[in-house]
């Protein structure tokens, strides 16, 4: 159970750090983003002609990847404390 909830805390640690980073480098590029807008107008285009759509990953991904390292890190711990006996 102990190796459980090291597990546990061990792979929330990761998950934040993980969140964290992405906030962190969406954040610096929004800071460090300068827009060209005297050279936007030498190629006026449509919209329409324009548009890009994106890919939104699911959240529930993240569920799975949190039981995934916790049960990676479960299985390590079990492994190590049954080979160092």
């Amino acid at each position: 159970m102990k190796n459980f909830i090291i597990a546990i805390i061990f792979s929330a640690g990761l998950h934040i750090i993980y969140f964290a980073t992405m906030f962190l480098t969406g954040y610096v590029q929004t800071l460090n983003y300068k827009p060209d807008l005297a050279g936007k107008w030498e190629s006026v285009t449509y919209l329409q002609n324009e548009v890009a759509f994106g890919y939104a990953g699911l959240p529930v991904l993240y569920l799975f990847t949190f039981i995934g390292v916790v049960l990676a890190i479960s299985v390590g711990l079990f492994l190590k404390k049954k080979l160092a006996e």
